[in-house]
């Protein structure tokens, strides 16, 4: 397929993604695993955030944690930092973890997710990191190292402070053995 076409079949998925009905929006849906790019990420979580329907909202779910494809990464990443999707930062993180993409660079911004979360988060964050492989940049471990020494120091003992308490362990322990 050309740049052209596939730019154009982006295109009508998106606008499909954003249609008020439903059938419309299932059919941008089940095309995505075959035309779909890196930038229908962003109006999938817009999606999976604005509609009230189960079906839509497993089928989003399974496209997100299926992808495989490493230029997701960076749209996910993006947002992980927007405010919009507070409500859905576990379902994202997850999402690092079920394709087993390499975070190893992105230590600092789970790190901060993770202190920033809830326990939930807190949790599918520890699980991506502990499962990452080094070698890894010294100033973004040192930053996640930082970040999570700091929520210890600040929180009183908990459950979720136990988990960033082991996360700082692991980030440690790459630091460690780098």
């Amino acid at each position: 397929m050309s740049v052209k076409k596939k730019s154009k079949a982006i295109e009508k998925i998106i606008t499909g993604l954003y249609s008020a009905n439903h059938d419309e929006i299932m059919k941008s849906l089940k095309q995505i695993p075959s035309k779909g790019t890196h930038e229908v990420i962003l109006p999938l979580l817009d999606l999976y955030n604005a509609s009230s329907s189960i079906e839509v909202k497993q089928k989003i779910s399974e496209i997100i944690l299926q992808l495989k494809d490493e230029d997701c990464i960076e749209p996910l990443l993006d947002a992980l930092k927007d405010k919009k999707y507070a409500e859905i930062k576990n379902f994202i993180i997850s999402a690092f973890w079920n394709n087993n993409f390499d975070m190893g660079n992105h230590l600092n911004v789970l790190t901060k997710c993770a202190v920033e979360g809830d326990y939930l988060t807190a949790l599918e964050a520890l699980t991506v990191i502990e499962n990452q492989d080094g070698p890894f940049d010294d100033e973004m471990l040192m930053d996640a190292i930082v970040t999570s020494r700091e929520y210890i120091s600040e929180n009183k003992e908990n459950e979720k402070t136990q988990l960033i308490l082991s996360l700082n362990r692991v980030l440690e322990n790459f630091e460690l053995n780098q």
